[in-house]
């Protein structure tokens, strides 16, 4: 009987462990090409604020084809940075969570940061960037991959501090389910109860 009830226990307990679901990667080729990025519904309650934004190549260059960005890892469209408002930040963020590892391609004129938060917006872990790509005719023409690690469950991505300086593509994130792992914990507890009942009338 005291095996059945550990057993109880242990599978009532990994049920409201924290899961991890695969790796959700915005490559920003469903955004409008011109406008706030808006990430479509999902489990995991990923969302962009407005000083996000997604950029088509069309022409806003002075180089070969006029072509404003080059090179880019994924389609014609890339996110970058608009200046936020008054106490906003310029982030992807998640109600759900996020963790381990962030990673993302970047273009850079000039050096920024990337950091990611958690819910009480505290840093957890800061990307430093310096400029990658210095051709005046294609500003963002070379791309780099950077891969950030942190501890702890993530909120959101901040790129506030590249505003002018970089452009963006392939942001990988590895979110937490909403945690329907919550939903089993009664489940759970009541097989404990129920154990304990029986152990008691056969007593």
């Amino acid at each position: 009987m005291k095996l059945l009830t550990t057993l109880v226990v242990v599978a009532g307990l990994s049920s409201v462990a924290p899961a991890f679901a695969a790796p959700v990667t915005l490559d920003f080729e469903d955004q409008s090409g011109f406008g706030s990025v808006v990430v479509a519904g999902n489990p995991y309650g990923l969302s962009a604020n407005s000083a996000l934004q997604s950029l088509a190549n069309d022409g806003l260059g002075t180089g070969l084809n006029g072509e404003y960005f080059s090179n880019q890892p994924a389609g014609s469209v890339v996110m970058y940075a608009l200046a936020p408002f008054a106490g906003e930040r310029a982030e992807i963020s998640s109600t759900a969570g996020f963790t381990q590892s962030v990673s993302f391609y970047y273009s850079a004129a000039d050096s920024g940061s990337v950091a990611i938060r958690d819910a009480a917006g505290n840093a957890l872990e800061t990307f430093n960037f310096a400029a990658n790509s210095t051709d005046l005719d294609h500003p963002y023409n070379a791309w780099t991959l950077a891969t950030v690690l942190f501890n702890g469950l993530a909120s959101s991505i901040d790129f506030s501090n590249t505003v002018g300086v970089a452009a963006f593509d392939n942001v990988t994130l590895n979110p937490v389910p909403l945690p329907a792992g919550l939903l089993l914990l009664p489940s759970g507890l009541a097989a404990l109860g129920l154990v304990r009942r029986r152990k008691a009338v056969a007593a």
